[in-house]
């Protein structure tokens, strides 16, 4: 389909989303067409890498009908699990999580006034149904979901490409002069094998004292180990680490030194992005006095790992080098 190719080009870049992160939709008639799990954003053209649902069977969904919560996500390929706040609103959606975003929705910064502010509630139909009540039957809006990211509902694809660029570069210039995430991003790596099984890089030194996370995806690829040092075996401690945890993790020595550890290159690729992603908000925000970080309450992260639509993305990029 043309037009989520060109919305999924528009807004793939990490700038925007990071890893798997993120969704677009676009309502035709009676179908709801929306981003697969655990695809990138960027490969909105590639096959598989979206999912026609019933729009009917969408809202029926939201609405608490389990058996169409439970053909929704039968379908193959498995559409997102935020389908739910894809079914409401106007023709086109495009969720992202992008920089600006970001630094606003993980932080106590002064929100705009054309933003409307849902609180953060684990992904899911929860979160959708407060996404309904916000909109409060408006088909056009921006929402920004607190320790997530930005949601834009329009009416064409233009509409929501244009105004999820304007809303995230006012968010951005509310924090003055930012450095490029996306050349931090592009920054080339060096890929090494932990004992064949899975693979690691290192990432820029970090202490860490009590890992705390900002946003869902930076639990579920960029989840935090403290070590002692694994300088006289990295590739030992990253086998150790991925067997331990059974996806991405980032261990963390004493010293600040960082290894990122996952199952494969392209897995490695993601978490990666998540995890500086990460960083980048975090140092903003440290940096600035606009507005304090607001980080997940501390008992959130297992419950964001154990849904079973993380547990589906993760066995996505396990077996999935396309994803």
């Amino acid at each position: 389909m043309d037009a989520l190719r060109r919305i999924g080009k528009a807004l793939g870049g990490a700038e925007w989303v990071q890893g798997p992160g993120g969704n677009v939709s676009i309502k035709e008639a009676a179908t709801l067409f929306v981003k697969a799990s655990g695809k990138r954003l960027s490969d909105m053209g590639n096959a598989g890498a979206h999912a026609e649902v019933p729009l009917a069977l969408a809202k029926a969904a939201l609405d608490g009908d389990l058996e169409a919560e439970k053909a929704v996500f039968s379908l193959s390929p498995r559409p997102s699990l935020e389908t739910y706040f894809h079914a409401i609103g106007g023709a086109v959606v495009a969720h992202t999580h992008a920089i600006g975003a970001l630094l606003v929705a993980c932080s106590s910064a002064a929100r705009p006034e054309a933003i409307v502010s849902v609180p953060y509630e684990r992904p899911g139909r929860g979160l959708a149904l407060l996404v309904q009540k916000a909109l409060d039957g408006r088909r056009e809006a921006l929402v920004l979901l607190e320790s997530h990211g930005l949601v834009v509902y329009a009416e064409t694809v233009d509409d929501a490409i244009t105004r999820s660029r304007e809303i995230d570069e006012q968010f951005r210039a509310s924090f003055g002069a930012l450095p490029s995430f996306a050349a931090e991003v592009a920054k080339p790596f060096v890929t090494e094998t932990a004992l064949g099984s899975g693979v690691f890089t290192r990432l820029p030194n970090r202490r860490v004292e009590t890992p705390r996370f900002l946003f869902p995806d930076a639990v579920v690829f960029a989840s935090v180990s403290r070590v002692t040092s694994f300088d006289d075996d990295p590739a030992g401690a990253a086998k150790a680490a991925l067997a331990s945890f059974g996806r991405p993790v980032v261990l963390v020595a004493d010293d600040g030194s960082r290894l990122q550890c996952a199952r494969n290159p392209d897995e490695l690729a993601q978490a990666r992005e998540v995890a500086l992603s990460h960083d980048y908000v975090e140092d903003v925000l440290a940096r600035s006095r606009r507005g304090d970080a607001r980080y997940l309450p501390d008992d959130e992260p297992p419950k964001i790992v154990g849904m079973p639509s993380e547990q589906y993305r993760l066995a996505l990029t396990r077996s999935d080098p396309s994803c």
